[in-house]
């Protein structure tokens, strides 16, 4: 089994350990309550900054961005629970789902939905987990999604799988970065389609985005660990 973390090209990925995203117990006691609406109880929810909350499903973490009129859910998880109900309860627009990659503890709750955005690379294996009728958009690498007021840019990361994508909040500066960053929990790379060699580029490509100001975007990741 091999860890990404215990390469020797862990220097890249550690450069964004200060940067990520963790609740604020001021945060926790505004809004990461868990809810008490059947089911709805398997989720735990954290405000990031207005129009922006974490959604914690066991080890899984997915983010809710508001547009007003329509929001963004990243990911979907494992599907324990009512997630739509969850996120009706705190958006009153459509809500578009982006998968960031195949794996099934982010797309167990596609059913709930219908509008889809994900990489061509990862379509065939997301496609059956979406219902039947679904609207699907696949993008690639540069392309910016909006939903409402809601924008954020596509960048291509493969390696942990073929299509795997981060997405750019390039205005608040908030880069949800898939399992393609994580602190207290390897990323595994010992499967079929799994790339090391795309992952490290990866890695470089999303550390380049600290740009003129010299600071990694904020990183959003996507295991609810730390």
């Amino acid at each position: 089994m091999l860890f990404v973390s215990k390469l020797r090209h862990f220097s890249i990925l550690a450069q964004f350990s200060g940067t990520v995203f963790r609740p604020q117990a001021a945060e926790e006691a505004q809004g990461a309550a868990r809810l008490d609406k059947e089911g709805c109880m398997n989720y735990n929810v954290t405000k990031i900054r207005d129009g922006v909350w974490a959604i914690d499903e066991n080890t899984v973490r997915m983010f809710l961005v508001d547009g007003g009129t329509e929001a963004l859910l990243i990911d979907t998880g494992f599907g324990s629970g009512d997630l739509k109900e969850l996120v009706s309860s705190l958006v009153s627009g459509e809500i578009t789902v982006i998968n960031t990659h195949c794996h099934g503890d982010h797309t167990s709750g596609n059913r709930q939905f219908t509008r889809f955005v994900m990489s061509r690379e990862d379509l065939d294996a997301i496609r059956p987990s979406c219902p039947d009728g679904a609207r699907i958009r696949t993008v690639t690498d540069g392309e910016v999604i909006t939903a409402g007021s809601a924008c954020v840019k596509v960048l291509a990361i493969p390696g942990h799988t073929p299509g795997s994508i981060a997405l750019l909040d390039e205005k608040d500066r908030l880069l949800f970065s898939s399992d393609a960053v994580a602190k207290h929990f390897p990323v595994y790379m010992q499967f079929p389609g799994q790339d090391v060699g795309k992952y490290l580029e990866s890695l470089k490509k999303m550390k380049a985005l600290r740009g003129s100001t010299g600071k990694i975007p904020r990183v959003c990741r996507s295991k609810a660990y730390g």
